[in-house]
């Protein structure tokens, strides 16, 4: 059991159509959590996310955020507790500042206060967007426009972040820099984020704790000391090793017999 738990996924089902996509997922989460939703092509993982904040409305199941069902909320009570980022994100004219101001939406009625563009001005600056804060969002780098789309994310002050592939599109520099700056927001405010993400390996380092789907069911809730070879290869199908480097990282490779 977990103390102070936020988030409450009970028998979490949902379809397209007559074709079943997840199948009774329950897991629970607390704040200061950073987690990495893993699994093959199609086993659920984004459907999982966007059942997470009511995109999508799952068959049967109930999640319940401080204990209350997130059906009860409204579209603008979820805005101000659950921030997504898509994986693929949508470029527009707006400037760099613009867009990520667009996230303290849910907090103004008219117009944006003196507070919310503080708030924008900050994040703007701890995520090192301050040369680009002019810069219209569709004339940006792919590594650019995830910073922003977190940084906007990030100002509808959140309990619950989640991020579909949000490391797919970005150089091995980028996503050390996303990743690592992510870890510390989440440790620092106390939230919780889920992740899907495709390389093991890069969730392995900056993740603490994994939901592993095969086929829309949850073959696997474990942190790092569960993480063994036998769980990832009934995921996966594939045989696998586990590393470790002199300075304490682990890494996956496919296992040659």
């Amino acid at each position: 059991m977990l103390d102070n738990v936020m988030l409450d996924v009970e028998n979490l089902a949902f379809q397209y159509g007559c074709r079943s996509v997840l199948h009774d997922i329950s897991f629970r989460l607390a704040p200061g959590e950073i987690v990495a939703v893993l699994g093959p092509n199609g086993s659920g993982k984004s459907t999982l996310l966007r059942c997470l904040n009511r995109i999508l409305r799952p068959e049967r199941g109930t999640v319940r955020l401080a204990g209350q069902p997130l059906a009860a909320f409204s579209a603008g009570a979820i805005a101000r507790r659950i921030a997504y980022v898509p994986q693929h994100i949508e470029s527009a004219p707006f400037s760099v500042y613009d867009a990520v101001l667009l996230g303290r939406k849910p907090y103004f009625t008219w117009r944006a206060s003196e507070s919310d563009h503080r708030i924008v001005e900050s994040m703007i600056r701890r995520l090192g967007l301050d040369p680009l804060v002019m810069r219209p969002v569709d004339q940006l780098s792919g590594g650019e426009t995830q910073k922003v789309a977190l940084a906007r994310a990030l100002v509808q002050e959140p309990k619950l972040l989640l991020l579909d592939e949000p490391t797919s599109a970005l150089d091995l520099k980028n996503q050390v820099e996303l990743l690592g700056m992510l870890r510390e927001i989440v440790r620092e405010r106390n939230i919780m984020a889920i992740l899907s993400m495709h390389d093991i390996n890069v969730a392995v380092r900056y993740m603490n704790r994994f939901l592993l789907l095969r086929e829309g069911r949850l073959l696997g809730d474990v942190r790092h000391e569960g993480l063994v070879p036998e769980i990832l290869e009934n995921v996966y199908d594939l045989p696998v090793e586990i590393h470790t480097s002199e300075h304490g990282i682990s890494f996956i490779i496919e296992k040659i017999e």
